[in-house]
């Protein structure tokens, strides 16, 4: 564990375990130690240990400076991510337990595809609120940028199912092109939106990061219509009553957090299991609408405002909407006493004590 992605989720499965009466060790390379420690509600859980393990370089290795080098070194090296799979999938028969974050309702056939390679069983979805028996006070998460926890206000204002959500997770890096086309599509629809815009490259020599046009941040504020920010609770704004759509670039983390929160999707995905997800959502979830890539590799302003509309004014939204709520309803149902996440987690709890009994034995 070190990357934003896989953070929370891997939280979120700790405090499951937790309130089954376990206790948890998590292991995470040194790239994660600093947000770690600093999170004090992590850092200072008796019920949760935390280990360190060497990720090849030193310890005064100024791991920050460089992680942006790293992610886009894994996105132009399409062996890098190639090689990574191709090794967990060779190690896979060595694996007892292999836990999804999904649950089986929204991917049957999949899961029992799977099953014939190795026994897996979805023990999601792992999206805070939606976890049984969950308090405020147990928050856990760790966020790599500080929450702007000032626009759940601003979203507090705003009409029921108003607002884009716009957030492309926290790897992710657009050209100039591709942020003014979004800026142009907003500005077309008129439509109330909260972006979530990533830091600029602090530690670069030269900040190469695209920027949002000044006269638009001017416009935006003038007219109240928009609210642009670092990062934001990332779990909780899908699932705010003013948003009534996310695009997003379909990670699966935010694909999960989109069936919680019972959202209709833009899909916009780039690279990875992206565009697999994108096609889950939209073939399988029917909760989505995905852009079109033109052959630079750029999504057109009209195409983009072509989306929006689609999802927040036409027939066809609503029934995206429809689906989205169908999909929130039965995640709610799986982590409840009895659901099939729910009866998973205590399946591999049993096994995981029997084993213990019988290695004591």
């Amino acid at each position: 564990m070190a990357f934003q992605g896989p953070m929370n989720p891997m939280l979120n499965l700790a405090k499951l375990l937790i309130s089954r009466g376990l206790r948890v060790t998590i292991a995470a390379t040194e790239m994660a130690r600093h947000h770690i420690i600093n999170s004090n509600p992590i850092a200072h859980n008796s019920q949760i240990q935390i280990e360190f393990f060497s990720d090849g370089l030193s310890l005064d290795f100024d791991r920050l400076k460089y992680s942006d080098d790293f992610f886009d070194s894994l996105k132009t090296n399409g062996s890098s991510i190639k090689n990574i799979l191709q090794d967990l999938f060779q190690s896979l028969d060595k694996a007892q337990w292999v836990l999804a974050t999904s649950f089986d309702e929204i991917e049957e056939e999949i899961v029992k595809a799977m099953d014939y390679l190795i026994k897996n069983r979805s023990i999601g979805p792992l999206v805070s609120p939606f976890l049984v028996g969950q308090k405020e006070t147990d928050d856990l998460s760790i966020n790599l940028w500080n929450n702007e926890d000032s626009c759940m206000g601003w979203l507090d204002d705003k009409p029921d199912c108003s607002v884009i959500y716009i957030s492309f997770g926290s790897v992710i890096v657009f050209t100039q092109k591709q942020i003014d086309n979004i800026v142009m599509a907003l500005r077309n629809t008129e439509k109330s939106f909260l972006w979530v815009v990533k830091p600029a490259r602090k530690h670069c020599e030269e900040d190469d990061s695209a920027k949002l046009p000044n006269e638009f941040l001017e416009e935006m504020k003038k007219k109240e219509t928009g609210l642009v920010v670092t990062w934001c609770p990332q779990e909780k704004v899908p699932m705010h009553r003013s948003v009534g759509c996310f695009m997003t670039h379909c990670g699966w983390n935010s694909t999960a957090e989109t069936v919680v929160a019972g959202v209709p999707v833009i899909a916009y995905p780039k690279w990875s299991d992206q565009p697999t997800n994108a096609k889950l959502c939209g073939s399988v979830f029917e909760n989505s609408v995905k852009v079109n890539f033109e052959e630079d590799g750029n999504v057109s302003a009209e195409q983009l405002e072509r989306c929006i509309r689609k999802v927040m004014e036409d027939p066809e939204g609503n029934k995206m909407k429809k689906k989205a709520l169908k999909l929130k309803d039965a995640a709610r149902k799986v982590l409840q006493e009895g659901g099939s996440s729910h009866n998973n987690v205590n399946q591999f709890i049993g096994e995981l004590v029997l084993a213990k009994n019988q290695a004591s034995a």
